[in-house]
């Protein structure tokens, strides 16, 4: 009799054992989804109609893909992106609700089964269900709650009396509407901040998830401005720039530095960037004394590192964020400048996090994510081509124990191969790697294809994580183990399971021959082996 891998599990039949676990364990969660009460709300004092119209236009797929809360791991399954555990415990039920396992997600796992709706409240709005009826009603029926917004104002008593016909108009009144047939007059001209990409006097947005080198870009634009060199190859408007830092002042000038030692200019040449002291909430109240110290400066854009950590409310508030966009807008206006907004995506890397309000007010958009630039927003032009990326190393000097201290500029034109590879959670990339490791190491080959031991794969998955852990206990081990084969093969990373040997898919395979013709092979495979000359179990028979 062999040990099991981990509760459910046995080697000795590793393939059929787990896809039948993994299957039994969801048909018995959609079953559960099925027979789950569907929740109900009042709707008494709000218009119910609203709702329906949204169910109407989202389902509950759509629902948590613009959520960003979850990711879709196969048809009707998702995984909630706070889960420890790593395992998909959210269902689409057959009368398209959505139940969900998942404990962390407080708002929904509550028993009931969900409609695109409740995903709305809970995951936009945290809960507020009134704050959600209310944007719903502007984005789903604008007309109709213009009407009820005029209706409550006239029942208050409160309608602004329109000026009498006879009442002469104000002197010294700026025009506020110019013809036509003066300004059809005029030469055509667009200026540019960047050619042909940014229009001076816009709003742009670097957007994307945590950790993709949002940051790195914006400073990149801020040097080109800021020395006049192009940018990627395009020309510049040369000027002073403001970089308001909600945080990582001291990256931001290291990165300063790797940027002036790479492009082999001066650091006085950086004159013109100015880094603020500390951080400026964007709600207005500072405007008069940023523009009262950038007197007789020249500022071409304000860069805004982060929204988050300058917006005074809540990002996912509508009010919130309108006022923190006509702040920015404002200072922008004032200064002459383009106002560029580093923002984070949520759990759905397609979207800026928070309020629509945001994206609806951009002139450009800029996609940051797997060392990519895409200009999924521009007015008035074509959007460029996706524009590849990859950070590279630069020696700034040393500390006091004389090591090297680096920084990172991006260079274009492609990214690393890294950049490239499939979104893993942390253990399911140390399985990858463990596996390819083995894999190559073995150099043993099923249909053409590189293949590696399971044995050998699940003790090099264990000294991999014990690296990093030293004190991780077995039971851990085990269960993480388990949990990467679970996603490894719901993602499609793992194409043949048998009960010798794994074979990974075709990206995996490009890895794996790299690791072959670099020699770069850090797993030695230096077991006892038995008198036949194999590895000997690693469950030995009880």
């Amino acid at each position: 009799m062999n040990t099991p891998l981990s509760e459910g599990f046995d080697v000795s039949n590793l393939s059929a054992a787990l896809l039948q676990v993994v299957q039994q364990e969801q048909a018995e969660k959609l079953e559960q989804a099925n027979k789950a009460p569907v929740m109900v709300r009042d709707i008494s004092n709000v218009d119910g109609g609203v709702i329906a119209k949204f169910n109407a236009k989202y389902t509950t797929e759509e629902a948590l893909r613009l959520s960003g809360k979850y990711t879709r791991q196969s048809s009707g399954i998702y995984l909630f992106n706070g889960s420890t555990s790593g395992v998909a415990g959210g269902h689409v039920t057959e009368n398209g609700k959505f139940y969900t396992f998942h404990e962390s997600d407080r708002l929904l796992c509550d028993g009931h089964s969900h409609d695109a709706f409740d995903i709305f409240v809970a995951h936009w709005f945290n809960g507020d269900f009134s704050k959600a009826v209310a944007q719903a009603a502007t984005d789903i029926d604008p007309e109709g709650q213009k009407q009820r917004q005029f209706d409550h104002v006239k029942a208050k008593g409160i309608l602004t009396p329109a000026p009498n016909p006879g009442t002469a108009p104000q002197a010294n009144l700026v025009s506020l509407f110019e013809s036509a047939s003066d300004f059809l007059t005029e030469t055509v001209k667009v200026e540019y901040l960047v050619r042909n990409l940014i229009e001076v006097h816009s709003l742009v947005s670097i957007t994307g998830p945590s950790g993709q080198y949002k940051s790195f870009v914006a400073v990149d634009f801020g040097c080109c401005f800021v020395s006049g060199r192009s940018w990627n190859g395009r020309t510049v408007k040369r000027g002073a720039i403001l970089y308001l830092a909600g945080e990582g002042r001291g990256g931001i000038k290291r990165r300063i530095k790797a940027w002036c030692i790479a492009n082999n200019l001066a650091l006085s040449d950086m004159r013109g960037f100015y880094l603020s002291r500390n951080t400026l909430m964007m709600d207005g109240s500072n405007i008069e004394q940023i523009v009262s110290e950038m007197a007789g400066v020249e500022v071409v854009a304000i860069f805004i590192d982060t929204t988050a950590r300058h917006i005074p409310g809540n990002e996912n508030d509508s009010r919130d964020m309108g006022a923190y966009i006509n702040a920015v807008d404002a200072l922008r206006s004032r200064l002459g400048a383009v106002a560029i907004m580093v923002h984070h995506t949520g759990h759905d890397t397609t979207r800026g996090r928070g309020s629509t309000v945001y994206r609806a007010a951009l002139d450009t958009e800029i996609m940051c994510d797997k060392s990519q630039l895409i200009f999924s927003k521009t007015k008035d032009a074509e959007p460029p081509p996706p524009m590849e990326f990859k950070l590279v190393s630069v020696e700034i000097g040393a500390d006091e124990d004389g090591e090297v201290i680096t920084s990172c500029v991006p260079v274009y034109g492609e990214r690393s191969e890294r950049s490239k590879s499939t979104n893993f959670t942390r253990h399911e990339a140390i399985g990858i790697r463990a596996l390819c490791e083995v894999a190559a190491k073995e150099n043993k080959i099923i249909n053409n294809k590189y293949a590696g031991s399971t044995e050998v794969w699940r003790e090099h998955f264990y000294t991999l994580r014990k690296s990093e852990e030293s004190d991780v206990k077995q039971e851990a081990l085990k269960k993480a183990f388990q949990n990467v084969v679970k996603g490894l093969i719901i993602k499609d990373a793992l194409v043949q399971v048998s009960t010798d040997s794994i074979v990974v898919s075709e990206e995996h395979q490009e890895r794996i021959s790299t690791i072959i013709n670099l020699g770069n092979i850090s797993i030695t495979l230096q077991r006892e082996t038995g008198n036949d000359g194999k590895f000997p179990s690693l469950f030995p028979a009880v």
